[in-house]
């Protein structure tokens, strides 16, 4: 399937999935910088509900063998999720100054995305990998999150370490962290640091969404210390949050990893897995390293 078909296939499901009055648009965009770009747009009644959104990521996405189904589904996702946001404004996928302000990172597992890795800006942290997205707020309480194709950096201009520069003092206007004991979290008492009990404590984002990658804020980890009393074991609950667990003679990290494994097995979504290692923050040289 060439890309006119995918996208008179890709439009042509969607369009079966809008209301009457809503209609699914494909046009031609001519920039000074690039060759002319497709785009499609959701129009509500003769006026345009979203922006353009840059069709040649999801058809790469295609070439890589996704079904149909499975990016029609993201696709609908991202103008569902961008129709709903009021503070959308300009073209966020064909224009840099205008997407700065929806940049987020995510953490998801290297290993597991090596092929989609191949697709997207991304940098890799042991054995974690981080990529770029575009995350709206719903109306409500609903969240949605596009993702950053390298093909969008091509349009954008921009680089990678831009991207992460960017996307990074987005995520700490937007969602600020979250650090809180697991005790106070489910209504207990917070135990003294001096307590001889574990230290348990959960790192996220004020949203709980996608806020493993707090642990990429430029002195949170140095803060936890504080709160932890010094070095501990970061647990990779999921892609939203991560356990930090206080450091003490008597843990045994191979336990831990049993620990992680056996939720990840039973509890986790696979979508939302991050690790099954256990890592280890450095108080003393500020390092985060893969103990087992």
């Amino acid at each position: 399937m060439d890309y006119q078909q995918f996208l008179f296939t890709i439009t042509a499901g969607l369009q079966s999935a809008c209301q009457a009055e809503e209609k699914i648009t494909v046009q031609t965009i001519e920039q000074k910088h690039t060759a002319k770009i497709k785009t499609v747009s959701l129009y509500h009644r003769g006026k345009r509900t979203t922006p353009w959104i840059y069709m040649a990521p999801f058809y790469r996405l295609y070439q890589h063998g996704y079904s149909m189904e499975s990016i029609q589904k993201e696709l609908k996702n991202v103008l569902d999720m961008v129709t709903e946001n009021n503070k959308v404004e300009g073209e966020i996928f064909t224009n840099f100054e205008c997407a700065a302000a929806f940049l987020s990172v995510r953490l998801i597992s290297y290993q597991k995305n090596k092929e989609f890795l191949s697709l997207v800006p991304h940098r890799r942290i042991l054995d974690l990998a981080i990529i770029y997205q575009l995350v709206f707020e719903g109306t409500d309480t609903t969240m949605g999150a596009a993702v950053v194709y390298q093909d969008h950096c091509r349009i954008w201009e921009v680089t990678e370490d831009i991207l992460f520069q960017t996307a990074i003092t987005s995520m700490i206007r937007r969602f600020p962290p979250s650090l809180n004991s697991v005790e106070a979290l489910i209504g207990l008492p917070e135990l003294p640091v001096q307590s001889d009990f574990p230290h348990l404590f959960a790192l996220t984002n004020s949203k709980a969404f996608f806020g493993a990658s707090v642990i990429m804020y430029p002195g949170i980890l140095r803060t936890a210390a504080k709160k932890l009393g010094g070095a501990y074991y970061i647990l990779p609950s999921s892609m939203h949050e991560v356990l930090l667990l206080a450091k003490d003679k008597d843990t045994d990290p191979s336990q831990l990893k049993e620990i992680v494994e056996e939720v990840n097995l039973t509890d986790a979504v696979s979508t939302d897995f991050l690790s099954n290692h256990v890592y280890e923050y450095d108080s003393d040289e500020d390092t985060v390293t893969i103990v087992v």
